[in-house]
């Protein structure tokens, strides 16, 4: 082995120039690729956890930004009750309203209906979700967001403050992917207390109406079923939010992607392929002296070969190591200052290595061909 390690490093420096430019272009594409698989795995990762959370067989209804005011009438609870009425049965149906006048800092709070977390899909961790009787007494309880384990926050053990009203906290809900619509830190119902529902507005209007099949329904029967409905009493400035359209951005992203780290990959791995073939041909032609005095002192041509393709893994494998490492060392550093999502896993570790070890094959395949098929008479003329 350690002859064999020898030999290659011997073959490697008889062109140092085209053996550093084909190490330099290797690493430089598998950086590329490395980082395309993470950001790839990520993505992946981001749209199988939306989907569960949002559901497949689920859609929103909700009233675009910046309407019209008395656009935002028709958004009411008559209107959901109009949907559950139709879609008994066949659907989930509850609404939903964003309270208003609250500090950022608190986050996202909703008043909804009984139905909220069945329809939503969102789990508890601990206590109960909202019920009926909840919503008919108008009683202050809420739900909250729980952290990622299962101890409740310090200070937040028995209720919250939202707004100047203090509601006693019955569960606590799983935390849920942030691309998801609707996201709130906490729940109430829409008759309880006083909450600020906005200027002009009341605690009967809606900001969103979120629909589940249910008993088998199928999704989209169902959103058929839906727009039928909307015109017998439409909704001004719906807008529709499915798993398809949330799942758009993350196919953009990738799209992106592709086009910069994917196509930037591959043509450094092309070009350093191409280096690595050029070198290992003028090894050869270089060579032939050394060849033949293999040759003559007891070498196959299996050994001759093999010689060459080991070259060229060794070239390769350390190209793809360095580009690896580079890009997980970026990839730490740059996640943890800016909002790129990235995951190494298996697949991110054992690909490029595999597709290096294939192209050292490919590009190895000639020159060692060639060189094994050389006769050992006509090498030692040449010497």
């Amino acid at each position: 082995m350690k002859k064999m390690l020898s030999d290659v490093w011997t073959g490697l420096r008889t062109a140092p120039g085209r053996a550093g430019l084909a190490f330099v272009s290797l690493a430089v594409g598998w950086f590329a690729v490395t980082v395309l698989l993470a950001v790839f795995e990520a993505l992946h990762q981001q749209a199988r956890q939306l989907v569960h959370a949002f559901g497949a067989d689920a859609f929103l209804l909700s009233r675009a930004e910046g309407g019209e005011e008395e656009d935002a009438a028709a958004w009411n609870r008559r209107q959901v009750a109009f949907f559950r009425l139709n879609l008994e049965g066949e659907a989930w149906v509850s609404g939903a309203a964003q309270v208003a006048g609250l500090p950022s800092e608190v986050g996202r709070i909703l008043a909804v209906d009984e139905n909220w977390f069945s329809t939503s899909g969102r789990r508890l961790r601990i206590g109960r979700p909202l019920d009926a009787l909840d919503v008919r007494r108008g009683l202050k309880v809420a739900v909250a967001v729980d952290a990622a384990d299962t101890r409740r926050p310090d200070g937040l053990t028995d209720g919250v403050m939202i707004g100047r009203e203090w509601f006693h906290l019955v569960g606590w809900a799983e935390s849920s992917a942030s691309l998801l619509p609707l996201e709130a830190r906490a729940w109430i119902p829409y008759t309880a207390g006083s909450w600020d529902a906005g200027p002009g507005r009341t605690a009967e209007q809606v900001d969103a109406i979120w629909f589940r099949a249910r008993n088998g329904a199928e999704p989209e029967k169902l959103r058929r079923r839906v727009v039928g409905l909307l015109e017998q009493r439409p909704l001004p400035q719906a807008v529709w939010t499915t798993p398809e359209s949330l799942l758009a951005g993350i196919r953009r992203w990738q799209r992106v992607i592709v086009w910069t780290a994917g196509m930037g990959g591959m043509l450094s791995v092309l070009l350093g392929a191409v280096s690595l073939a050029s070198l290992l041909l003028t090894g050869v032609r270089e060579r032939i002296s050394e060849i033949g005095l293999r040759r003559a002192l007891g070498a196959t041509r299996a050994d001759v070969a093999v010689l060459f393709v080991v070259e060229a893994l060794v070239l390769t494998v350390a190209a793809a190591l360095t580009g690896m490492l580079a890009a997980e060392a970026m990839l730490h550093v740059a996640g943890s200052r800016f909002p790129l999502p990235f995951a190494v896993g298996g697949v991110t570790r054992t690909f490029p290595l595999a597709l290096a070890c294939l192209l050292a094959c490919c590009c190895a395949l000639g020159p060692a061909v060639r060189a094994a098929r050389l006769p050992p008479a006509e090498a030692l003329r040449n010497e």
